[in-house]
């Protein structure tokens, strides 16, 4: 009887072993306002993902996110794709979103700008912004 309670338990250890090894060091941007500054360390990848807004316009293509100040951070990587949508809310049927990812170049607070721009126009002012501070570990 020990032999079969000892399967699930030994199972149970090595897919919490084969989980934790399967995690990456990304820190994600929280949805919620209060819960910045984001804290992250050297090595990490910080992940900030932002989509169209329906307050701005029902037009998915009008307006694009656009990385303003980078701060001590650098671009690694920009993935742009859509999303479906109820087409009562975006013409089309799906909306837009950008996907980057910033690895820190030296530890400290570093402040960084993100903003909901005009797709088309680059002379007309951004209509929305985001500003995260991020604080790197050493």
């Amino acid at each position: 009887m020990s032999r079969f309670i000892r399967f699930p338990v030994l199972a149970l250890i090595i897919g919490f072993l084969l989980l934790a090894g399967a995690c990456s060091d990304v820190v994600r941007l929280p949805d919620c306002v209060d819960c910045r500054p984001v804290e992250m360390g050297m090595g990490e990848t910080l992940e900030i993902d932002l989509g169209s807004s329906r307050d701005v316009s029902n037009d998915p293509e009008a307006y694009t996110w656009i990385v303003a100040d980078t701060g001590t951070m650098t671009l690694v990587s920009e993935d742009r794709g859509t999303r479906p949508e109820d087409e009562t809310e975006f013409i089309g049927g799906y909306s837009t979103f950008v996907v980057f990812r910033f690895e820190p170049t030296e530890p400290g607070t570093t402040e960084m700008r993100f903003e909901f721009a005009p797709t088309d126009d680059t002379t007309e002012e951004a209509i929305n912004s985001l500003d995260i501070t991020v604080i790197v570990a050493g």
